[in-house]
């Protein structure tokens, strides 16, 4: 079997890809496994299915592909040999109205809602045993790597991702318990200050952020493994950052500032095509409502 990588990624694929539309209605589920079975004995490692399957669709047979497909999952446990394919139906209001009134959008409601389900006929009860697995580990105050190892077991993730996931939830529940606190002291503290940690490591979005004041309203929506904190602001003593990010930033060796930003993004900021604050980028987030991360070079000045 030859394999070619997917897309830009470094995940290998075989050339030739399985096909499932016909599970549950032209196929048993008895014979699509052993079309699996037989594909993966052969080196196809590639399985491609859909929401709406099985086809021709219909309301009675909806979603039930992924179900033989977690089903065999589950059987063969076999997860890590393959990779796996879906994909979300489109609008037909005369064709599929059983599939969200054939009005689907690809917008963030309707592809969340289609990614989850498809994720439960898949893997079971799994993704709520996921979500569980995040949410006691937190209550019981446990750190990002126990809780990792639980979704891991869970879920069959990879661990790193495991990590990502869980520390990033960890940190914004510790966040916002600080923002209601905060909240809750009756007025004294009236806002708070975004703190970032400034080192070598800190993204350009966090070191434009650091020293900012926020409303208690908001959200310190850091990106994925943030280690920035909110700050309390209370007027009569002042910002508690003695020193904004820019400034930090300015005092820094010039090799080091174009090391940190890169040369050529550096090179705009010195020519004014940008303003520092432009560096935290903040964009929709389906986890969180929002999530900041460091402006690319196209987007703080246009195509180059």
């Amino acid at each position: 079997m030859k394999y070619r990588k997917l897309g830009h990624t470094d995940i290998d694929v075989s050339v030739i890809c399985l096909g499932s539309m016909t599970w549950g209605q032209q196929n048993t589920a008895e014979q699509a496994f052993e079309q699996m079975d037989y594909a993966l004995s052969q080196g196809v490692n590639f399985f491609d299915t859909a929401e709406l399957y099985a086809i021709p669709p219909k309301a009675e047979t909806y979603g039930r592909t992924e179900e033989i497909i977690g089903a065999w999952l589950k059987a063969r446990a076999k997860r890590e040999q393959i990779v796996l394919a879906s994909k979300i139906a489109g609008p037909g209001e005369e064709w599929i109205p059983h599939i969200r009134n054939g009005r689907t959008r690809f917008n963030r409601t309707d592809i969340s809602a289609a990614v989850y389900a498809s994720l439960q006929r898949l893997t079971g009860n799994t993704v709520d045993a996921v979500v569980q697995s995040i949410v006691d580990g937190v209550l019981a105050g446990h750190n990002p790597r126990k809780i990792a190892r639980a979704i891991q077991g869970a879920f069959g993730r990879g661990l790193t991702d495991a990590l990502r996931n869980t520390r990033t939830v960890q940190i914004w529940s510790y966040r916002d318990s600080a923002r209601a606190n905060y909240t809750a002291t009756g007025g004294i503290v009236q806002g708070w200050v975004w703190y970032a940690r400034l080192d070598g490591l800190t993204c350009m979005s966090c070191v434009s952020q650091h020293g900012s004041i926020h409303e208690l309203s908001e959200t310190l929506d850091d990106h994925d493994n943030g280690r920035c904190a909110p700050l309390p602001y209370i007027p009569e003593f002042g910002n508690p950052v003695q020193q904004r990010g820019q400034d930090w930033f300015s005092g820094l060796p010039q090799a080091e500032q174009k090391k940190q930003m890169g040369a050529s993004k550096w090179q705009a900021w010195q020519d004014d095509k940008f303003q520092f604050d432009q560096l935290s980028h903040q964009r929709p987030d389906d986890r969180y409502g929002t999530m900041r991360s460091e402006a690319s070079l196209k987007q703080l000045v246009g195509e180059q």
